[in-house]
């Protein structure tokens, strides 16, 4: 290969199949709508989406399996704090997997929120959030 940061590029992603880092993203996943957090042994995603003046501005939750997109992996919303479950064929696959969620407002000055929660079977085991003007990441480690 005559460009040098192609071959690179090519040997590490070969190197990244061989050794087992990438990652299949599983089978059947999908966000659906859900009401709280209040439910057990699930993987909850939450966004919200506020003006200077406390009004709900809209604007999408997005979320990547270690960081790969899937079909259906973003909504849109109006900015009311909004919930979803991460679902999937069989939800044993959706363990070993680290998942981001950005939730964007389409008014750049917005105040956002984003949360990511693994529910646990008695109580939340995994929680993470975070704000910003604009958009908003949070990331969970799911083993």
């Amino acid at each position: 290969m005559k460009n040098p940061k192609a071959f690179t590029a090519l040997a590490l992603a070969t190197g990244a199949l061989i050794t087992g880092c990438a990652h299949t993203v599983p089978a059947g996943i999908a966000l659906e709508k859900t009401d709280s957090f209040n439910h057990r042994d699930d993987i909850v995603v939450s966004g919200a989406i506020h003006t200077e003046d406390g009004k709900t501005a809209p604007g999408n939750i997005r979320i990547t399996v270690d960081g790969t997109d899937f079909d259906g992996n973003e909504v849109k919303f109006n900015g009311e704090q909004s919930y979803y479950k991460l679902t999937a064929d069989n939800t044993a696959d959706l363990h070993d997997t680290t998942y981001w969620v950005t939730v964007q407002a389409e008014d750049p000055e917005a105040e956002v929120s984003c949360y990511i929660k693994d529910t646990g079977i008695t109580e939340p085991l995994h929680t993470s959030e975070s704000e910003g003007k604009g958009s908003a990441t949070c990331s969970l480690d799911y083993n």
